[in-house]
């Protein structure tokens, strides 16, 4: 329990809201900032548990989802969806990945270009763009918690590649070896986190 009596005081006012909330979850509060100062939200910091909902009732973001049977709450921003998550000490966080519209988007414009460009250029011509492909959307993409969105979109770029590779006419079959034989001696880059959302840097 904080120790002045303001303090004191504000905790008391939000206990008895934080009952309400729970007794009556259709009730709606107006604003609540007259109740604070930096003191107070210094506390609140200190004493805020892990899992605490921002909301005055106490409920964690895990616990409000399972009893309304859905999902904790996501939104999508800029082509990413963003989610409620937890860190490994298990601190709160707002966690990242590729939103599934976007990453079907970029799929089709990847198969679409190697489905045009199979034909007019010879491999070595278009390969290093295949490459410049790849490595944009990892500098994009590559945002702290999006490794496995960005190794699916990789995994999903070498099935394309050698899908088209083997559609080019007058050529023989490119079997999935021989392919991994040719990745071997031209490799295309491999998926890597480059921004540090957490610690706002990039990757080195």
């Amino acid at each position: 329990m904080p120790g002045t009596e303001l303090e004191r005081d504000t905790w008391t006012i939000l206990a008895l809201i934080a009952e309400r909330a729970r007794r009556e979850p259709q009730c709606q509060f107006t604003s609540l900032a007259h109740l604070l100062d930096e003191r107070f939200l210094a506390a609140c910091y200190r004493r805020l548990g892990r899992d605490r909902a921002s909301g005055v009732d106490g409920v964690t973001w895990r616990e409000n989802a399972q009893r309304q049977k859905r999902r904790a709450n996501t939104f999508d921003f800029l082509g990413f969806t963003h989610y409620c998550g937890a860190s490994r000490r298990g601190k709160f966080i707002v966690g990242r990945q590729t939103s599934r519209k976007k990453f079907r988007k970029k799929c089709q414009e990847l198969r679409e270009w190697l489905k045009a460009v199979r034909n007019l250029l010879p491999v070595k011509e278009w390969w290093p763009t295949l490459k410049a492909k790849l490595l944009g959307h990892y500098q994009y993409y590559g945002v702290s918690g999006n490794m496995r969105g960005i190794a699916r979109y990789y995994r999903r770029a070498l099935r394309l590649a050698w899908k088209w590779l083997n559609r080019r006419s007058q050529c023989k079959s490119f079997s999935w070896a021989g392919f991994l034989t040719y990745l071997a001696h031209y490799p295309l880059p491999k998926p890597r986190i480059v921004h540090n959302l957490y610690t706002l840097s990039p990757v080195t």
